[in-house]
């Protein structure tokens, strides 16, 4: 083999994956745009699609509650959920937490026996604390924060993470109410 032959075979194996490169490359930008309309993912057997469960959430909040007049001041949110629309949704989920703290704690129930809200969220529904569907809607606005954690940063908005937001003032409102009616 002279080297004309081995410069041939060498430019022929690097043909193709020198080609997916450079377009790759000069397809960077487009697909780029497209990244933040993704509203999905699965890899192997996880898959996530944050819109349909976004409205899951929706409709069981809404079914568990009545929307107030008032709306709280969420300026701080808003300037957060710009910057980091992952961050500001596990943001808005603590004071959710909180709620189910002080469920747990008015029920006996030690927050260290459960490792986690859903675990609470459990022991408050089966000593019926909490009616099922509330419930439901606790554990899918949980997994909801969980998953936009783990999501691509361009794939979750600004406005997704307003609806979070709004979701967990409103479930905050029902849970409170319903303390209320417990004393």
């Amino acid at each position: 083999m002279d080297w004309f032959q081995f410069l041939s075979s060498i430019a022929a194996s690097l043909a193709w994956p020198v080609a997916a490169v450079i377009l790759v490359h000069q397809l960077r930008g487009p697909l780029g745009k497209l990244v933040p309309l993704i509203r999905s993912m699965k890899y192997k057997e996880l898959q996530i699609d944050l819109a349909a469960k976004l409205e899951t959430v929706e409709m069981e909040v809404a079914a568990t509650s009545t929307p107030t007049p008032s709306s709280p001041d969420t300026t701080g949110f808003d300037a957060l959920a710009e910057m980091d629309p992952r961050a500001a949704i596990s943001f808005a989920w603590i004071p959710v937490q909180k709620e189910i703290l002080k469920m747990a704690e008015k029920e006996g129930i030690n927050a260290i026996d459960a490792y986690s809200a859903e675990a609470l969220v459990k022991l408050l529904r089966d000593r019926k604390v909490i009616p099922v569907e509330l419930a439901e809607a606790l554990n899918e606005l949980s997994s909801l924060r969980e998953a936009s954690a783990h999501m691509d940063e361009r794939a979750v908005t600004f406005l997704v993470a307003r609806r979070v937001n709004r979701m967990c003032i409103r479930m905050i409102e029902v849970l409170q109410k319903l303390q209320q009616g417990q004393d």
